[in-house]
């Protein structure tokens, strides 16, 4: 009996890291893997009320609510940073008709605001987000000066991860005038319809 009560703590421990281990695991799994999105248009969407520039334009819907955007912000922020009037720039925040002002002035609106270039649409409902076929907060769509789709996709590597992305260097690449292997890339983050 007193040699299985000695094993105890080492049995525990054992159990202990296994759970660590299982839960790190499945918050990779989580961060890693792209969410789902709908096929963007690709043409500029003749209704609504927003219009292309004439020069690139970059359209990101966004759920104020959503933890995972804050890193998409941050890229943005760093995107706009290098702009140098290449582009110009909307952000479709989703706002359900009926709510509370403060659920939709957040944190995460307040910075999307504060980014220099670009225009936060109070997007009601979620519909010019719809026009678009943009389904997941982050989801970022770059157009040409004849509206036509030549990004879509996120612009992090992982959901809520902030840095360096394949997204993000395939938008600057664009802003540069560069070709891209591939117009498409995974987005991650929430879907834009949650109620959070």
């Amino acid at each position: 009996m007193r040699g299985v009560m000695r094993l105890l703590p080492f049995w525990g421990s054992l159990v202990w890291i296994g759970g660590v281990l299982l839960g790190m695991s499945q918050m990779w799994r989580y961060e890693s893997t792209p969410t789902h999105v709908s096929r963007a248009v690709v043409q500029w969407p003749t209704s609504g009320s927003l219009r292309p520039s004439s020069h690139l334009t970059l359209v990101m819907a966004a759920h104020p609510c959503c933890p995972c955007t804050r890193a998409s912000v941050s890229e943005l922020a760093r995107i706009m940073a290098s702009n140098r009037n290449a582009m110009v720039a909307y952000v479709l925040c989703y706002t359900p008709k009926i709510t509370p002002k403060d659920w939709r002035e957040t944190d995460l609106y307040t910075s999307l605001a504060a980014i220099p270039g670009v225009t936060v649409v109070r997007d009601e409902d979620g519909r010019e987000a719809a026009r678009f076929h943009a389904t997941v907060s982050g989801q970022t769509l770059l157009f040409d000066a004849a509206g036509r789709l030549r990004y879509s996709g996120g612009i992090t590597a992982a959901r809520g991860v902030e840095g360096d992305s394949a997204g993000e260097r395939a938008v600057l690449a664009l802003m540069r005038g560069e070709q891209i292997e591939s117009t498409r890339y995974p987005a991650f983050g929430c879907s834009l319809l949650s109620p959070r």
